[in-house]
């Protein structure tokens, strides 16, 4: 009977180990997240963003809080017609972050409306081009201590690129962004997003609609 008690504590020991250890260290990005395409230093288009919207409907499920070993479901998150300034706030940084990474030139965001009155005074606008996007489906899911130790998230959006000057939009696409984050970390919603993002930076069209011509990754 000790041997099976022995053997029954080792076996709770190593399932906790395992379910207590995070699937990784940092927030990382999907690995099939594309390598953005970085464009001539000499380009002089001027990049900000305008904003975020959503573009889902109120009150759709989009993931859940989980506990425990058998993953016993505690709190249910929903979506919202509207984004907080606190992520639009989140989605200006990671996007003139990523543009400057991959080259071009960014002004201060601009979040009055997706691109309506920009571009109309070129003494007022110092941007060429504005990058705004909306929110079209989204998921996220958090593991707790026992339960996996790990947040995931997924996000489809829809990027569009506005030029001031001819005030149209001249590059719209869709793609989709996953995150994994090792605990309970809501940040990894930011991780879904600039991976999203970097699907566009690695679109040889939207380098195209900003610079007029085509230019290989690097």
């Amino acid at each position: 009977m000790s041997h099976i008690r022995i053997m029954a504590i080792a076996i709770v020991v190593i399932i906790g180990f395992w379910s207590c250890t995070p699937p990784v260290p940092v927030l990382t990005l999907s690995p099939d997240t594309p390598k953005p395409i970085k464009v001539d230093p000499d380009n002089l288009c001027q990049i900000g963003f305008s904003k975020a919207l959503s573009g889902m409907e109120a009150g759709i499920e989009i993931g859940r809080y989980y506990e425990g070993i058998f993953l016993t479901s505690q709190k249910i998150y929903y979506s919202s017609v509207s984004i907080s300034e606190e992520v639009q706030a989140y989605f200006s940084k990671l996007v003139l972050e990523e543009l400057e990474n991959a080259g071009y030139y960014i002004v201060k965001s601009q979040t009055e409306s997706l691109f309506s009155d920009h571009g109309s005074d070129p003494e007022e606008t110092p941007t060429t081009h504005l990058v705004g996007c909306t929110v079209l489906d989204m998921s996220v899911n958090v593991y707790d201590l026992v339960a996996g130790n790990k947040s995931e998230a997924n996000l489809l959006i829809k990027w569009e690129l506005f030029d001031c000057g001819s005030k149209e939009v001249v590059y719209s696409k869709q793609t989709s962004g996953s995150a994994l984050a090792p605990g309970v970390d809501f940040r990894v919603m930011n991780g879904a997003r600039r991976s999203s993002f970097q699907a566009v930076l690695a679109d040889s069209a939207f380098v195209t609609a900003i610079t007029g011509h085509s230019q290989s990754e690097e």
